[in-house]
């Protein structure tokens, strides 16, 4: 390309987005056997459709798309999406994120600053200010390369599947100066960093209550370096840590940390479950099942957080729970119940059937009696009679299951070519083989279970410390407990003043470094051991209309009100006494605007049943009428 032609294109396009469609890594097969894990349905929606909206609507003036896997499938869909400036690359030979950063490099089609995603990306925030801020920083620091885009989660956040890092930035200027990968070491209780950052930066702040969107705004220098070093092949393992570790470049790369807005990955089976279930309950607004950017089926959307499409024929005693959706020309069946679910297009549900926390895509039949939880079923699938899918199923498409059979947990089954005989394991109507995932799977994936229905963060052995090592640990570890107890007794037996606790708790917290969270586990319980389930409704609202006040000063986001709720929850299970006034404790947390309706029904969402989501539920129904009769 002539530099006059450049030069031409960098007046014509202010910014480029890099969209890769491969993730590189085996996670979904195998729904990926046959489909590109980018057209994978969010809500039957292909994931790529929220990544394209996002950059469409954030005013992105060209977007390359790299398609390795299935190439032919990302170019017809987007072919027939109609997007304008969208240019698509093939290539079969990569095999990570260095090798399309070089190629694209070689091929020199990046002519301005551009942004570099996934294609498995959802998010909905205002993108144009980061990139404005990595150009104002480029201004000042000549040497400035890059910007990632990390948003801020408290410890409780549900995204946090423990595929954490921990960045250390300059507090002022928010330059990266040291970067840790923690998904593989739970059982790391020290880091470092050199002295000597001190003397440019300090102040120096460590964060480990960041997720990484892995959205980067990147300038042309980022895939030259790509191309000088073939060791780079992650983002942020190879490269973030070879530029700010490097002692002969003078490269520079910071962060833009989001406060507010919306960006996550379905990078793995678990995340895809808290996407789709984000999507529905409409944090992700305005890219919601009935947005017409996004398809074009139309869809209803009804209280509880329920997506309809045209055609789609209910049976009279079916049972349709909260979180649900379901895709066009679909048939339910008699007795059946679908709960926090997503049905796609032309699917056929039997009579009698459970579908609980699991996602079915478009056109497969479910015959009677079938119970199907936390589990991926792919399309033109047929499951017969009395089949049972445990939690962590993924069945690929076309595959035949049953009759009369029960998988095991995390089975994954796909369709073989020229496979004829059925399999018992299957059913003895069976098509289909159990899939057996290659041993070089990932490395953290080791680790971290991050298969749909699996706990996220696994009990690790705990490394081996000296006794006095241990001693001194657990000293720490009580004494803090005890401090804030003892100041929140004290404050109960003297009468303090409700600012004076707070102040004395927040000076604790400071020199203990404690969190609001750690405040919040014993502040709660404290005052619920304080009350008598018996005492009356007055004596109640008066203990609580005073030192419920507490919890407001160490209650701030969505996330933290969710946190509330846990410790309310668990307390009163453990002390079944105060189950009799956990509902009154909730609406007394609502009047006093500690807790929030969009809190309570997200909570209340995620809960698979059991007491204390029983005892909540008219409080739920209560708070969607009242939605309803706003609307």
């Amino acid at each position: 390309m002539g530099k006059e032609k450049t030069k031409a294109l960098q007046a014509e396009v202010q910014l480029q987005a890099v969209v890769i469609t491969d993730s590189f890594n085996s996670r979904f097969k195998p729904l990926t056997l046959d489909t590109p894990r980018s057209l994978l349905p969010v809500c039957n929606i292909p994931v790529l459709n929220y990544c394209l909206e996002f950059l469409v609507a954030n005013q992105v003036d060209q977007i390359i798309v790299v398609a390795g896997s299935h190439s032919d499938q990302i170019r017809e869909h987007i072919q027939e999406l109609g997007i304008k400036n969208i240019d698509i690359f093939v290539s079969q030979h990569h095999r990570s994120i260095g090798d399309v950063l070089r190629d694209l490099d070689s091929k020199q089609v990046l002519v301005s600053d551009f942004v570099l995603v996934n294609g498995d990306l959802v998010a909905d925030f205002d993108l144009q200010r980061a990139v404005q801020e990595h150009r104002d920083r480029k201004e000042k620091d000549k040497n400035s390369i890059m910007t990632m885009v990390l948003k801020q989660a408290s410890q409780h956040h549900r995204s946090r599947f423990g595929g954490e890092a921990l960045f250390w930035l300059d507090q002022d200027s928010k330059e990266c100066l040291s970067y840790e990968h923690m998904g593989t070491r739970y059982n790391k209780r020290k880091t470092s960093i050199p002295s000597s950052l001190f003397k440019q930066h300090p102040t120096i702040r460590a964060h480990n209550d960041l997720l990484d969107c892995q959205v980067d705004i990147c300038s042309l220098e980022v895939p030259a370096l790509f191309t000088e070093n073939f060791d780079y092949q992650d983002m942020r393992q190879d490269f973030l840590k070879g530029i700010i570790e490097s002692e002969l470049l003078t490269k520079t790369i910071y962060a833009h940390i989001l406060t507010n807005g919306y960006a996550s990955n379905c990078s793995s089976q678990y995340m895809y479950d808290i996407i789709s279930k984000d999507v529905m309950n409409r944090w992700v607004y305005p890219l919601v099942p009935e947005n017409r950017n996004l398809t074009d089926e139309l869809y209803v959307h009804s209280k509880p957080n329920n997506y309809t499409a045209s055609d789609v024929h209910l049976s009279r005693t079916c049972v349709i729970k909260s979180g649900v959706t379901i895709g066009s020309n679909t048939r339910v069946g008699e007795k059946t119940v679908i709960k926090n679910s997503v049905i796609g297009s032309n699917c056929h549900i039997s009579d009698n059937v459970l579908i609980e926390n699991a996602y079915i895509f478009n056109n497969t039949v479910i015959h009677n009696d079938c119970k199907i939880q936390h589990s991926i079923v792919a399309g033109n699938v047929i499951i017969k009679d009395h089949v049972v899918l445990q939690k962590g199923c993924l069945i690929g498409s076309q595959v035949v299951l049953g009759p009369e059979v029960t998988l095991e947990p995390f089975t994954a089954v796909c369709c073989q070519e020229g496979e004829s005989e059925s399999n018992p394991l299957l059913g003895e109507e069976s098509v289909g083989v159990i899939y057996e995932p290659s041993d070089d799977e990932d490395e953290e994936d080791e680790v971290l279970d991050v298969r749909l229905g699996a706990d996220p963060v696994p009990e690790l052995e705990e490394p081996v410390e000296s006794e006095e090592e241990e001693a001194e640990e657990d000293e720490d570890g009580d004494d803090w407990e005890q401090e804030v107890k003892q100041t929140i007794e004290r404050a109960f037996d003297e009468s303090h003043d409700v600012d004076i606790a707070a102040l004395e708790l927040n000076t604790l917290k400071m020199a203990m470094n404690i969190t609001f969270g750690d405040l919040r586990q014993i502040v709660l319980p404290s005052l619920l051991d304080r009350t008598d389930p018996q005492q009356s409704a007055v004596q109640l609202r008066k203990f609580f209309g005073k030192w419920g006040l507490l919890l407001e000063k160490f209650t701030h986001s969505e996330q933290d009100q969710i946190h509330l709720l846990d410790i309310l929850g668990s307390y009163c299970l453990e002390h079944p006494g105060h189950q009799k006034i956990y509902l009154f404790m909730i609406k007394l947390l609502y009047q006093m605007d500690i807790l929030e309706n969009e809190s309570i029904l997200d909570w209340h969402q995620h809960q698979d049943g059991g007491v204390i989501a029983d005892l909540l539920q008219p409080f739920v129904d209560w708070l969607n009428e009242s939605d309803e009769e706003d609307d």
